[in-house]
């Protein structure tokens, strides 16, 4: 399976302590060296910045070509490396979040799923508890609208109450 990340999946799992989760999922994640560069920069929380100093060989760096792609110039660097490395690598998935990103992505057949998507195949494996993820997600600065958030959580009480 080929998975290319953007910057805010990782940076959300990494910030909450549930990063783990994706090598259980997909077993490996592809990001463009932007994405890890924004993952060292000097902004970015420093548990992040720890973790992906040394990152674990589950996550390899890939440089991108860049091409010029004018549909892709609205995005942020990492935004558009990502969609053109999973171009490039015919991804089974690309992991983003931001909404624009994402509308570009599917209008360019990519597999997309973001960091709620990603925690809720992480529960649905039992990797996880959806609700305290997303609680400490919520806590550390990440955006989810009451629609998105009632979708998700119902979906989780299903699957609770499914296993009794």
């Amino acid at each position: 399976m080929i998975v290319v990340a953007d910057t805010t999946p990782i940076n959300h799992l990494i910030w909450v302590g549930e990063i783990f989760i994706l090598k259980e999922l997909f077993g490996w994640i592809i990001i463009p060296a932007v994405v890890h560069d924004e993952l060292l920069a000097e902004e970015t929380p420093d548990a992040v910045k720890s973790f992906m100093t040394d990152p674990p060989d589950w996550i390899e760096v890939r440089s991108v070509d860049h091409l010029f792609d004018s549909d892709l110039n609205v995005l942020d660097r990492g935004e558009r490396d990502a969609i053109i490395l999973a171009e490039e690598l015919k991804a089974d998935y690309l992991l983003i979040d931001e909404k624009l990103g994402r509308t570009i992505a599917a209008r360019r057949n990519l597999r997309i799923i973001g960091t709620l998507g990603i925690a809720d195949q992480a529960a649905e494996e039992g990797l996880i508890d959806f609700s305290a993820t997303l609680s400490k997600l919520k806590a550390n600065e990440f955006y989810v609208s009451l629609e998105l958030e009632k979708f998700f959580l119902e979906r989780d009480e299903a699957r609770k109450r499914l296993r009794g």
